[in-house]
């Protein structure tokens, strides 16, 4: 995951998306507190319906 100057967060390299429904699923990303970090390890979950 990276943190740009915008405030927002890009995540990157998820697998087995394909796995996950188009609609009706609910990604959930826990995220440290980043300080002066320009990326960072994230898990990823999906909660399926």
């Amino acid at each position: 995951m990276t943190y740009s100057n915008q405030d927002t967060y890009q995540v990157e390299l998820l697998t087995k998306l394909d796995k996950v429904p188009a609609t009706g699923a609910v990604i959930v990303n826990i995220v440290p507190k980043p300080e002066k970090a320009s990326g960072f390890p994230v898990r990823s979950f999906a909660i399926l319906p």
